[in-house]
């Protein structure tokens, strides 16, 4: 009996773990991710675009398609 019972809460405790940890683990990207898309959105919108925004713009048009390793996955039209 004692040995099922430790048994029980052994499994419950890992489960519950595991959901506490995972569920942190995407509040901290979530959190994150919200962050980063909403000051994309605000310096999108400023008249005057900052130097960081206009050197992603030219990394995402330079490299658009491509995979790892900078490798071509689809021909890019011009």
């Amino acid at each position: 009996m004692e040995m099922q019972c430790s048994l029980t809460s052994l499994l419950m405790g890992y489960f519950i773990g595991c959901m506490f940890g995972v569920g942190c683990a995407f509040a901290v990207l979530y959190t994150i991710y919200l962050g980063g898309y909403r000051r994309a959105l605000r310096d999108a919108m400023l008249d005057e675009k900052p130097q960081r925004y206009l050197k992603a713009i030219e990394y995402n048009r330079r490299y658009a398609g491509t995979g790892f390793f900078g490798l071509r996955l689809q021909k890019k039209e011009d």
